[in-house]
């Protein structure tokens, strides 16, 4: 119940109230701060379900001086796979997203990690493998 009542709640949207974060070096909104929040207590309580809006989002933050990001992609990404999410929807939306323009390249290492961890696969950063394994039918 504590899964499903957290998952819900991320269908919410969240007050745009900015919050500074890490000695002041990084701003953002209050509601993506509670979304990180909120996939951290589903990953940890082990029930719930990562919507795949926020596993594929866009990418939006500039980098910044602290190097620290807050969009939900990455977390969403661990979640999922803490979580054992590994549903056609959830591992096909993280193989499109794989090298996509716009995105750091930092964040394919994350879909690489939850991919491997959800499909106990062991493609690495070939993303045309991951892609021709999930055309045959994995």
């Amino acid at each position: 119940a504590i899964g499903e009542a957290l998952a819900a709640r991320l269908a919410n949207p969240g007050p745009d109230t900015p919050v500074k974060l890490f000695g002041g070096n990084l701003e953002v909104p209050a509601a993506i701060l509670g979304q990180w929040y909120l996939l951290w207590g589903m990953a940890y309580n082990g029930n719930g379900r990562v919507p795949i809006g926020l596993l594929t989002g866009p990418w939006g933050q500039p980098q910044n001086r602290a190097e620290k990001y807050m969009e939900p992609a990455p977390v969403a990404m661990w979640a999922a796979a803490r979580l054992g999410q590994n549903d056609a929807a959830t591992v096909g939306a993280l193989i499109d997203s794989l090298g996509r323009s716009g995105d750091p390249a930092w964040l394919d290492g994350d879909r690489v990690g939850a991919l491997t961890a959800l499909t106990d696969r062991r493609f690495a950063y070939d993303f045309a493998a991951w892609r021709a394994w999930w055309a045959s039918g994995h």
